[in-house]
């Protein structure tokens, strides 16, 4: 059995936040919008912001502006009151940041540029101001970048170092080792082929899952597609030959399966012919 990723353990939570709470998709689907645009919301209001505007920038400041003028809402009351005030618009800024394209090309270039002059500074501050602002410039893009635009946003900064005469060794060899961490960690992202495996094994185990409570199953398989390959074909092979039984559940009635799922000490395990396998 591997460990959990840390993305099976984020995987999970939603998951057990899910049973535990009852939602409906609708609802589910509607918490996760509002706690994406709460953290881009914590952005704009921040005084310590140092990221670039963007296309929304206008946009948001002035609904924020004029839905609370003397900052006295959470951002949770105030993004309930935008998305009354301006449905349209908050529906944009999700789409934007489920795609990718929350950030512009231009964007990004000059997040990078930005970046790249924060790295040099680093070198010759002699306090840990500098610093602080990487680690505070680095958390903000993490609210508003996928995972493609980080790729994107990697390799400019790489090019800005590499087309810098005058950049210090010393932030050269510091991204040349995070750009092979990153490399690493690109190896093991899911292909499409452990996602489909993942799909399988789950609609076996569970028939009526996906279709009854598809933000359970796709939470099920996101953390289950991170397995390795072999050990996905494994569990498949030994799901296939599992019973086929008809079985009561915690929140469906009846359902048809080949296995069980399994909750317990806050993981998530599937029961088979062949023994437990762990999902998240």
């Amino acid at each position: 059995m591997t460990e959990p990723t840390k993305e099976a353990i984020e995987e999970t939570k939603k998951v057990l936040g899910v049973m535990k709470e009852g939602l409906g998709d609708a609802k589910f689907e509607e918490e996760k919008k509002q706690g994406a645009i709460r953290r881009i919301l914590h952005l704009y209001r921040d005084t310590k912001i140092i990221l670039p505007r963007n296309k929304f920038a206008d946009g948001i400041e002035k609904l924020v502006q004029r839905i609370d003028p003397h900052n006295t809402m959470s951002e949770r009351e105030l993004v309930k009151k935008i998305v009354l005030a301006s449905p349209e618009f908050m529906d944009g800024i999700w789409d934007a940041l489920q795609t990718g394209t929350f950030v512009s090309e231009p964007d990004l270039k000059k997040y990078a540029e930005q970046y790249h002059k924060l790295l040099k500074s680093s070198i010759t501050d002699t306090t840990a101001a500098t610093w602080d602002a990487i680690e505070y410039f680095q958390q903000q893009l993490m609210s508003i970048l996928n995972l493609s635009n980080v790729g994107k946003f990697s390799a400019l900064v790489k090019q800005l170092i590499d087309e810098d005469p005058k950049c210090p060794y010393v932030v050269k060899k510091f991204w040349e080792t995070i750009a092979a961490l990153q490399e690493k960690a690109q190896a093991k992202i899911p292909t499409d082929q452990q996602e489909k495996l993942a799909e399988e094994i789950m609609g076996l185990v569970d028939e009526k899952l996906e279709k009854d409570r598809p933000d359970i199953f796709r939470a099920l398989v996101n953390s289950l597609k991170w397995r390795p390959q072999a050990e996905l074909d494994s569990t498949l092979a030994s799901v296939k030959k599992t019973p086929l039984k008809t079985r009561k559940t915690g929140w469906l009635k009846r359902t048809k399966g080949r296995g069980n799922i399994r909750g317990r000490e806050s993981c998530i395990f599937i029961e088979h012919a062949d023994g437990i396998q762990y999902v998240g």
